[in-house]
């Protein structure tokens, strides 16, 4: 017995060739506008763009053994700001630096690395960011960056210039919501990245995996891989020589006292350390409670 073949929402009218569905929820179909139209008071109530399922990848081909990555369930409507938050939780940071996130143009990438080649140039266009941060821009254009609202966080103030480009425009995270990027046709296929700490310069590339069946108002974890990186550890090396240590069977002194600086003193430090292999150890059931507990903020 063959499938019933979808029909319109208003007027019940079958023919999936003619029907469009709406273009928020993905999930209701019509014939026409004037039916669209005519249905909204009823369907406005339940239509929701369903959540995005992204997965963040921390600095791709330079932390392994093991990777470190997040997979989550997002919703459409929450600020790019409540996104920053929820991946802090996801990934066990202590949100004490600054972020952004960059819609990259990767062909002004490869114009600055090709630049930064000659030593010379690199060094003058860092020497140019030094100084009032309102005024310097030597960082690479980019399409879009999405700017943390917080500027109370001068740690991460003399990164600012390296960052930002006359030519790129910046929008506030808590004043732009992911679907308002993400739906946005001139961004397609442009790769999007999160970055955290513009001292040890935490870069999660972002892959748009999918869209979910249904639209929630929590982000969920759905998938990771890796223990969470330390606060303040010295960026990628100081992230290996931490595991380093903790692989090692006789460690010495330095490597001692960085292992009590992780278990002890650093602002997301784990009194468990890394040993017996527990640097693939990631919580997700405590990551999804706390992000359960992020919503309406």
């Amino acid at each position: 017995m063959s499938a019933e073949s979808p029909s319109c929402g208003a007027c019940h009218k079958q023919g999936s060739d003619t029907l469009k569905h709406c273009s928020r929820c993905k999930n209701e179909a019509y014939c026409s506008t004037e039916c669209q139209t005519q249905h909204w008071p009823t369907h406005k109530a339940h239509c929701k763009r369903p959540n995005y399922i992204l997965k963040f990848h921390l600095c791709p081909g330079t932390i392994t053994d093991p990777p470190i990555w997040r997979t989550l369930s997002c919703p459409a409507d929450a600020t790019f700001q409540a996104l920053h938050k929820a991946l802090q939780i996801a990934f066990g940071y202590a949100s004490i630096h600054t972020y952004d996130f960059r819609i990259k143009d990767m062909e002004a990438e490869r114009q600055l690395e090709e630049e930064d080649s000659d030593i010379t140039n690199y060094i003058m266009r860092m020497s140019n960011a030094i100084g009032d941060v309102e005024q310097q821009y030597v960082g690479a254009r980019s399409f879009l960056r999405i700017v943390d609202p917080d500027t109370m966080k001068y740690i991460d103030r003399m990164h600012m210039g390296s960052r930002r480009h006359k030519e790129t425009p910046e929008k506030m995270a808590n004043r732009l919501k992911l679907h308002q990027v993400l739906d946005d046709p001139s961004y397609r296929d442009a790769p999007l990245q999160y970055e955290y700490d513009f001292g040890d310069c935490w870069e999660h590339q972002m892959t748009h995996m999918s869209r979910a069946d249904n639209a929630t108002d929590c982000f969920q974890c759905t998938d990771g891989e890796g223990h969470g990186v330390a606060e303040d550890v010295g960026s990628t090396d100081g992230w290996k020589n931490l595991k380093r240590a903790y692989r090692n069977q006789r460690p010495n002194k330095e490597q001692r006292e960085k292992m009590k600086w992780f278990e002890s003193f650093t602002t997301n430090m784990d009194p468990k350390g890394l040993g017996n292999g527990r640097d693939k150890v990631w919580p997700k059931v405590e990551i999804n409670s706390r992000l359960e507990k992020m919503v309406g903020k």
